[in-house]
């Protein structure tokens, strides 16, 4: 008996390549001003349009901010927020995600990669919410520069890098209650000021 000879087709093997986008990659030496929480306590909500350039990256994997702590452990809570006609809406995750800031200067990545959310179409909101808890009060003594006298200033920790910006921005503030979007200060060179968050993306 003669074998049959049979030809197989070509079986090509392609890895499984895994991307990563950045977005506003933050550089601590860019950063020297920070946003704090006084006595009342209150949300930032920073806006991310969405781009045709994230369609191969589609996945939020994690956010990054720099956080300044001055006590020895401080919390504070992380909120996405769906676009809703330009403003913050529904939570796009409905979990509060809590975070602990160790003591220092440090930036804090925070793990979204098995939440399984994409980036919307409309965009979103990526919020810090600081907690004016006991555990998260600090009392530091200052001296008034002109007077030279003491004063008690009372925050409620830790504090979030910002950056300056000249374009205007979708972002808002929520305090007592209500949203408010951010305005420009007048006061310091004419400038917004925003919250410093870095986007991480993949596939």
């Amino acid at each position: 008996l003669t074998p049959h000879l049979y030809e197989l087709p070509e079986v090509r093997i392609t890895p499984d390549v895994k991307k990563k986008l950045h977005i506003n990659r933050l550089r601590k030496s860019k950063i020297s001003h920070y946003f704090r929480c006084d006595t009342l306590p209150w949300i930032y909500a920073r806006y991310f349009e969405y781009k045709r350039e994230y369609n191969s990256t589609p996945y939020l994997k994690s956010i990054r901010v720099l956080c300044q702590n001055r006590i020895k452990s401080a919390k504070f809570n992380v909120i996405l927020y769906k676009n809703e006609n330009g403003a913050p809406g529904e939570y796009l995750n409905h979990q509060n995600i809590i975070i602990e800031a160790p003591k220092g200067d440090h930036f804090l990545e925070i793990d979204f990669s098995k939440k399984n959310i994409q980036f919307p179409k409309e965009g979103f909101f990526v919020a810090i919410e600081w907690l004016a808890i006991p555990e998260n009060k600090h009392v530091e003594v200052l001296r008034v520069k002109e007077t030279r006298e003491k004063v008690k200033q009372t925050t409620h920790q830790p504090l979030f890098g910002l950056q300056f910006t000249d374009s205007s921005q979708n972002d808002w503030y929520y305090i007592q209650g209500k949203w408010r979007k951010i305005w420009k200060d007048k006061g310091d060179n004419d400038i917004y000021k925003v919250l410093a968050i870095e986007l991480i993306l993949g596939n």
